[in-house]
């Protein structure tokens, strides 16, 4: 398919500081749309690169030891992760491509920033999860097992203990949820960090802090946009896994055209 090479697609980029001062329309819509768009004018590039970081992470999943299989993730998962953003770019801009643009993230400095920012952020989540279950959890278990204590004067405090653990599980249950939540609505700040890191060269620590200032700006709008994106993933998984071959490039070229307009990707100018 031939690029999309219209001077329209050519943002300069734009500076952090201008953005934040000024904030900026979160126009979902044509976010999506400019996603289809760029899918199918090169579905067979993008349906490509599914398949093989499919193959991919069916390779890593496959070793035996499974914090070795955690850690090549960690180091390899960011790079594919950002060779979406990489080739939709060149394609977004008219930029001669290859489907080997694709594994441009194992570049340094990219890389290593791109690792260490996914580690960083993960780490963070995982703090704001653990002070949710942790007090909840042993709330929960406390009360748990004192109503336990006081079952044994009662005639049938087998029934009661079925009753109250049924009760426990629910509890659990809830605070879990409660928990996963807390971890999505803390992710979405950082949605824009790689892009920081690939197309402005910021730190992975510059990147987290740029994608958490410019997010919080219009939180609620791109919240709703990642939830659209991840009903679009669930729907692709649904298809026989098939759907996933279009679901996956439009959830990357989605937030990658969202990051081109608020941000862009040339040089940027104040």
């Amino acid at each position: 398919m031939d690029v999309l090479d219209t001077t329209e697609n050519r943002h300069d980029g734009k500076s952090l500081e201008a953005v934040l001062a000024n904030g900026y329309t979160f126009n979902l819509g044509d976010y999506l749309n400019k996603a289809f768009k760029l899918f199918g004018n090169d579905a067979g590039s993008y349906i490509g690169f599914v398949l093989v970081s499919f193959a991919i992470s069916f390779a890593i999943g496959m070793i035996p030891i499974g914090i070795l299989s955690s850690i090549i993730g960690l180091v390899i998962n960011p790079a594919i992760n950002g060779g979406w953003y990489i080739f939709g770019q060149k394609h977004n801009t008219g930029q001669q491509r290859s489907f080997s643009n694709f594994f441009d993230g194992f570049k340094n400095p990219p890389w290593l920033q791109l690792v260490l920012g996914s580690f960083i952020s993960s780490i963070f989540i995982g703090i704001a999860v653990l002070l949710i279950i942790l007090p909840a959890g042993a709330f929960i278990g406390m009360d748990y097992f004192m109503d336990l204590a006081s079952l044994k004067n009662m005639r049938d405090p087998e029934e009661m203990t079925a009753i109250l653990s049924g009760l426990f599980a629910g509890k659990i249950l809830l605070v879990v949820l409660l928990a996963v939540l807390v971890g999505c609505l803390i992710a979405v700040l950082y949605l824009f960090m790689p892009l920081f890191i690939i197309f402005r060269g910021m730190s992975f620590w510059e990147a987290m802090e740029a994608s958490r200032k410019v997010v919080s700006k219009n939180y609620i709008q791109v919240l709703l946009f990642l939830i659209l994106l991840g009903i679009l993933l669930v729907v692709g998984a649904m298809i026989c896994l098939v759907g996933l071959l279009v679901a996956v490039p439009i959830y990357f070229l989605a937030v990658y055209s969202a990051f081109e307009d608020i941000m862009g990707t040339g040089e940027s100018h104040s």
